[in-house]
């Protein structure tokens, strides 16, 4: 079975989250997107401009000490990021 297959939904190998989206911020996403049976299969990496030291706090809170990335975003971390997948 395709691991990004679960119940008939397909789910992206990779996602880039702002956590600053309208109606929804990032943390929101999160929260319902995990309860979703084979979101396991997605990464996702926080892309944020925000500056703010509980955002960061709350990503490491929630795994994601790696895959912190504020904006703007070097071509450099993006290409060895996607070479990854």
């Amino acid at each position: 079975m395709n691991r990004r297959f679960e119940n008939n939904k397909s789910f992206p190998d990779l996602i880039f989250l702002d956590l600053n989206m309208p109606i929804w911020d990032g943390w929101l996403f999160l929260d319902e997107f995990n309860k979703l049976p084979g979101s396991q299969y997605s990464t996702i990496y926080i892309l944020t401009s925000s500056l703010s030291e509980d955002d960061l706090k709350k990503a490491e809170d929630r795994g994601f000490t790696n895959r912190y990335l504020q904006k703007p975003l070097d071509f450099t971390i993006l290409k060895n990021i996607l070479q990854s997948y």
